[in-house]
């Protein structure tokens, strides 16, 4: 990547935005970085969205800077993630109804931190029209989890 004494920035969103695909089998829909001094060590970050409507923090760190050819290397990781209700009302309600469960609909919040441990409560709706509260649970910080009806 070239420097301009810089390294972030449209670069690194491009970057990224070719290897994410290879590592998740997701598509970033989209990313924008800032910049930071092209000097190993330092620190940039992006904000991003991929094709399963997920919020993504990644953090860039500077690799190896050759000022010579006025390019850098860097490495990135996914450092935050957050998804809308609807990423899991509609699995969760599957699981529910494979358990024998006479479930509507199923209502999440938005916000739902993809991190292990993640407790969230959703409305479960049977076809009478009782609610109930439904409580998922994030199993591991790819997105698994589990549901329970209370």
């Amino acid at each position: 990547m070239s420097t301009g004494n810089t390294a972030g920035g449209s670069e690194a969103e491009e970057k990224i935005k070719s290897q994410y695909p290879e590592q998740t089998g997701l598509e970033l829909t989209t990313i924008s970085c800032d910049s930071t001094d092209a000097e190993t060590g330092k620190v940039f970050s992006c904000e991003a969205t991929n094709e399963a409507n997920v919020d993504l923090k990644i953090e860039g760190t500077v690799g190896e800077v050759d000022s010579d050819e006025d390019r850098f290397k860097f490495r990135w990781e996914v450092t935050g993630a957050v998804a809308a209700g609807d990423a899991y009302a509609e699995p969760a309600l599957t699981e529910l109804r494979s358990k024998g469960l006479e479930i509507e609909s199923l209502a999440c919040p938005d916000g739902i931190e993809i991190k292990k441990g993640t407790v969230v409560t959703c409305t479960a709706t049977s076809p009478d029209g009782e609610e109930r509260d439904a409580e998922l649970t994030l199993t591991d910080g790819d997105g698994g989890f589990r549901i329970t009806v209370k």
